[in-house]
């Protein structure tokens, strides 16, 4: 399975915090889509990140894991390191649904609930994402991850948002 197979389009709706009020439909005109097939540069390295280990790590009915570290066939890493993608996004997993439910056991409103899961969760990836390129990887292994991300993961996303809105996160 080549990566770009894998990856079809990735459509993520990146919306500010919930507002008081229901939102009037939007137009497609009063939308800003960020599509990186055309400009991945523009598509942010947290959420190429999160795309990249959510289908590294799977979910409840996650592929079989030699199906998973095919979509990293196109990286150019060699299994050993592959293996240590594998584990990072294992590791953000399982950080996360800790995290998650520590949080929802809090007496918070649902946008501060919203609020401090995202911000806990790319907290979260961030940790694991420098652990992962500056201890686990070696200098060439970082820059082949870094290449396939930038090319692979990011062509493959596209963010859609209110004009006006936050960026994507």
């Amino acid at each position: 399975m080549k990566p770009s197979n894998f990856w079809g389009v990735l459509l993520l709706f990146a919306l500010p915090g919930a507002p008081q009020e229901a939102p009037a439909p939007q137009t497609p005109a009063q939308r800003i889509v960020i599509d990186g097939s055309k400009e991945p540069h523009r598509i942010p390295d947290l959420v190429a990140w999160r795309m990249l280990f959510k289908a590294l790590a799977g979910g409840p009915n996650r592929f079989p894991e030699e199906v998973r570290r095919r979509y990293l066939d196109g990286s150019e890493l060699s299994e050993l390191q592959i293996d240590r993608v594998m584990l990072a996004a294992r590791r953000v997993s399982l950080r996360v649904r800790e995290m998650e439910l520590e949080v929802k056991k809090q007496p918070l409103s649902m946008e501060e609930k919203t609020a401090t899961l995202r911000a806990r969760r790319d907290a979260i990836i961030q940790d694991v994402v420098r652990d992962l390129l500056i201890q686990e990887l070696s200098t060439e292994a970082t820059q082949k991850l870094l290449d396939y991300l930038n090319q692979e993961v990011k062509s493959a996303i596209r963010i859609a948002r209110p004009s006006g809105g936050s960026p994507a996160r």
